[in-house]
C-alpha cells in the first residue's frame, strides 16, 4: 500500500503497512518530519505550534526513538537542558508520577536526576502531538520516494 504525501512542494510516496489509504489518495501538509524519534516528534510539534500541517512519519509503531523505545530513559542532564519542548515533556512525566506518589527518580543516582518507564515518555510525547492538532502521525509507514518540485532537487 503507498500513500502520497503532499508537503509544501515535497512529494513522499509512502509504504503503510496500516493499508488506511490507497494509492490514489493525496494528502497534503506544511512539513513532513520522516521519523518520530525524540527529535523527529519535538520538530513536528512545534511545527504545528507555529502554524504548519504537518505529517510525522515513523517506520515502527512507537514514538520517542531511543528515549521511550529503548527504555533509555534515565534523562542525565541535571537540570542543564531542561528548556522547551524537553522541559514540557518533563514536567509531564513528573505529573504522571506525582499523581500516583512516586518519585520520579526512583532508578536512578540523584534527586535531581529523571528517570520513568518507557511507556510514560511515550505517553507524554503522543498526548503533546495530539494537543498540537496540526501533526498527523503515520505509525509503521516508510518514505520511498521523494521528489521536490519548481526548480528543486528530485530524490
Amino acid at each position: 500500500m503507498y500513500l502520497l504525501i503532499t508537503a509544501v512542494l515535497f512529494l513522499f510516496t509512502v509504504f503503510s503497512q496500516s493499508g488506511a489509504f490507497a494509492s490514489s489518495d493525496a494528502l497534503y501538509y506544511d512539513v513532513a518530519v520522516i521519523g518520530a524519534g525524540t527529535g523527529g516528534t519535538a520538530a513536528a510539534i512545534q511545527a504545528a505550534r507555529m502554524g504548519m500541517d504537518v505529517a510525522l512519519i515513523e517506520e515502527s509503531d512507537w514514538v520517542g526513538g531511543q528515549m521511550t523505545g529503548a527504555a533509555v530513559s534515565t534523562m542525565d542532564d541535571v537540570r542543564r537542558t531542561r528548556t522547551g519542548i524537553y522541559n514540557e515533556f518533563i514536567t509531564r512525566v513528573r505529573e504522571h508520577y506525582e499523581m500516583r506518589e512516586t518519585a520520579v527518580n526512583t532508578c536512578y543516582w540523584g534527586s535531581d536526576t529523571i528517570a520513568f518507564e518507557p511507556w510514560v515518555g511515550q505517553k507524554a510525547l503522543t498526548d503533546m502531538i495530539n494537543e498540537a492538532n496540526r501533526v498527523t502521525l503515520f505509525l509503521k509507514a516508510r518514505v520511498l520516494e521523494a521528489q521536490v518540485d519548481n526548480g528543486g532537487v528530485t530524490a
